[in-house]
């Protein structure tokens, strides 16, 4: 049905393992002649709620997890990337999956061929939402799969002929990284990582997600810009020693939130809004 006037979109259908629905029932007390499956929902708290119930059957049974990998995909814009929980742990287990789709998205010409536009910008919106770390699993990172993911990362970009992507997207994906064992931001895996393969695209990329990721935020003259310059700029004080390029990327951080907040004072200072 419409929803506010908007025009419905073209009908999909997903089929549902057999019996989801009566243990999406049963799970929430309503199993019986007198409860009926709802036909439409402009929420999306019932497909939630039956994934759960497939999440809880398969739980830690990662060798289920690419029969769902399809599904989860194709909700994407329904779930969001915080609950596509097969996904996280392929992309951050699987270096081919998060590569093919690069691959898809900056071969436009041929892909186009292959998927349909609305697919397309599925996968689109899927990268620019993506948020994980090769190798981390339950907050810490797996250092031999870190490696083997890297790898094979390079290898297959360079196959579908997007290796110039590799250091950019690396770093991109290097920022979502776990805190240390010592506490300090980011893992001691990515940061040994960063000193042996970073270079100057890998650095920059790494500081403008951070930078990117504040998203919205309330105008307080430079007050909180400064904060967080300090913040940036005592963990490049604590990496400098050991890790010279991870303490360049807290460096270009911290130099970026300083300029924003001597902007904002002046802004403040002389009423221009």
């Amino acid at each position: 049905k419409r929803y506010k006037g908007i025009a419905l979109d073209r009908l999909e259908v997903i089929v549902a393992r057999k019996g989801l629905f009566h243990d999406w029932l049963k799970e929430k007390g309503k199993l019986g002649g007198q409860h009926k499956v709802p036909r439409l929902s402009n929420q999306r708290e019932n497909i939630e709620e039956m994934l759960s119930i497939v999440y809880k059957r398969i739980d830690n049974e990662y060798e289920n997890y690419p029969a769902l990998f399809e599904l989860e995909i194709r909700l994407f814009n329904v779930l969001g990337w915080e609950k596509m929980k097969c996904c996280q742990f392929l992309f951050a287990n699987n270096a081919n999956y998060y590569a093919d789709i690069l691959i898809l998205l900056h071969n436009k010409e041929s892909s186009e061929d292959k998927i349909s536009h609305d697919k397309y910008m599925t996968f689109y919106s899927l990268e620019h939402d993506i948020k994980f770390c090769p190798g981390a699993t339950n907050n810490t990172i797996n250092t031999d799969t870190l490696n083997s993911w890297i790898n094979a990362f390079r290898i297959r970009l360079t196959e579908g002929g997007q290796e110039l992507l590799f250091y950019r997207k690396l770093g991109k994906l290097f920022a979502c990284s776990p805190i240390g064992n010592d506490g300090l931001f980011p893992h001691e895996a990515i940061r040994e990582k960063i000193e042996e393969i970073g270079n100057d695209e890998l650095i920059h990329e790494f500081a403008f997600a951070i930078i990117y990721r504040r998203g919205m935020y309330t105008v307080t003259a430079g007050k909180d810009e400064y904060a967080l310059a300090q913040k940036y700029d005592e963990l490049r004080k604590k990496h400098e020693i050991r890790y010279p390029k991870t303490s360049k990327i807290f460096d270009i951080i911290s130099n970026s939130y300083m300029n924003e907040a001597i902007q904002e004072r002046y802004d403040a200072e002389n009423e221009i809004f």
